[in-house]
């Protein structure tokens, strides 16, 4: 895979994640207008306070010859086992962004509750 092919994939598979996630989440942010308020707190249109979720993925792309050929995320855990007898080809990339996001203030009902 090529450089431009490369960026211009993750690009566009970061930028269909935000959408799903916003389209998903009707009380939180995602990717919100920030606005800079008093005493430096970052703060979203709604008021609520915002933040940058950090992204640190590495992707692998994998040549097994004529067998078979992919790329995919490295998995911080892995569980199972396999053998394999071929010669591969592996390269990592990693890829570090950020999302900015306003998470939900709190139900605002359950807070006038008494005894709360």
């Amino acid at each position: 895979m090529e450089l431009k092919e490369f960026v211009r994939e993750s690009l566009l598979q970061i930028i269909g994640a935000v959408r799903e996630a916003q389209a998903q989440c009707a009380d939180a942010e995602i990717n919100p207008i920030v606005l800079d308020s008093h005493g430096g707190r970052r703060q979203s249109a709604r008021g609520n306070d915002v933040q940058d979720v950090q992204f640190d993925v590495a992707v692998t792309a994998t040549d097994a010859g004529e067998k078979k050929a992919g790329i995919g995320i490295v998995a911080a855990i892995g569980i199972g086992a396999s053998l394999q007898s071929a010669t591969t080809n592996e390269s990592v990339s990693r890829i570090k962004f950020a999302v900015t996001i306003a998470l939900p203030s709190g139900d605002a009902g359950a807070r006038n509750e008494p005894g709360r």
